[in-house]
């Protein structure tokens, strides 16, 4: 049986990427919409601050707290800080509802990004199968963007959830007992466990999208078949090693250039070696799975 080479899917990746116009397009276009959606956060918030006064007055109010001078004048002075106080208590409920609105919008515009990429993940498994691939085959239905959204979030609690737990442990000992000797030494002993609990996680449930696009695959179904995947966290390592160095040398050539230029070109490079893991990515899964 053929052994399944990371390098290999590399330089799949690397062909399928450059003699297909159709990555160099979504390139161009993904790359418009990660700056956009860098800045869109405070073309938002600036364009309700303009909007609603009141709501920028309780900005700069919260964003002058912090400041020492501030802090002493409120102390000192009790007609300020009943005034500042008022303003707070005032304005409050707009402001909550008018931040509950941009994280909202911010939200969304996320969840648009991340269908591009799973329409990617799709297309990246018909370039693999086929050696081209459709328009129609970018468009995922909405029934599985919710499962690929559902899975996402237990993915991330499953990474992340040791760390949480440790985290707690460590708080809730340093409470209790009261030692900052045994809170260090928990947190010496624990620590290293949930950051190779979080990798270990991570590597294994890293195939789940590309079950949900190409088998259909439920939301525990697609984590559980990229759980039982053998050989993925290994080739999968290997490849974001790959990737962690394409991107160090990328980020020493990207320092050099102009500061309107850095922004522009560090987004095409973070979208190529996006488009460079998926097709790697495609690769693997579908030799993986036909080995097992």
């Amino acid at each position: 049986m053929q052994k399944v080479s990371v390098f290999d899917a590399v330089k799949f990746s690397l062909r399928i990427f450059f003699i297909n116009k159709f990555f160099y397009i979504a390139t161009a276009l993904i790359s418009a919409y990660y700056i956009f959606l860098s800045y869109s956060y405070k073309i938002v918030f600036d364009f309700f601050v303009r909007r609603f006064p009141r709501f920028g007055i309780i900005v700069d109010l919260l964003k002058d707290l912090p400041n020492k001078k501030v802090l002493e004048t409120l102390k000192s002075d009790h007609v300020a800080a009943e005034a500042f106080a008022a303003t707070i208590v005032q304005g409050l409920p707009r402001f909550i509802g008018i931040l509950g609105l941009i994280l909202i919008i911010y939200l969304l515009l996320w969840l648009i990004y991340e269908y591009i990429w799973l329409g990617i993940i799709k297309s990246s498994v018909d370039f693999y199968d086929q050696g081209s691939s459709s328009c129609s085959a970018f468009l995922i239905s909405l029934f599985k963007f919710i499962r690929f959204v559902i899975a996402s979030i237990i993915y991330l609690l499953f990474v992340f959830g040791m760390a949480l737990i440790c985290l707690t442990v460590v708080i809730s000992v340093g409470i209790i007992f009261k030692s900052h000797n045994l809170t260090t030494i928990l947190a010496l002993i624990l620590g290293p466990i949930s950051l190779i609990f979080m990798i270990y996680f991570s590597l294994k449930f890293w195939f789940f999208p590309y079950f949900i696009v190409d088998k259909n695959a439920g939301i525990i179904g697609s984590l559980s078949q990229s759980f039982r995947l053998k050989g993925g966290p290994s080739k999968v390592f290997v490849l974001l090693v790959i990737g962690f160095f394409l991107r160090l040398i990328s980020r020493f050539f990207v320092g050099i250039l102009t500061e309107n230029l850095i922004m522009p070109i560090s987004s095409v490079i973070t979208v190529i070696i996006s488009f460079l893991y998926i097709l790697s990515g495609a690769y693997l899964y579908r030799n993986l799975t036909s080995k097992g």
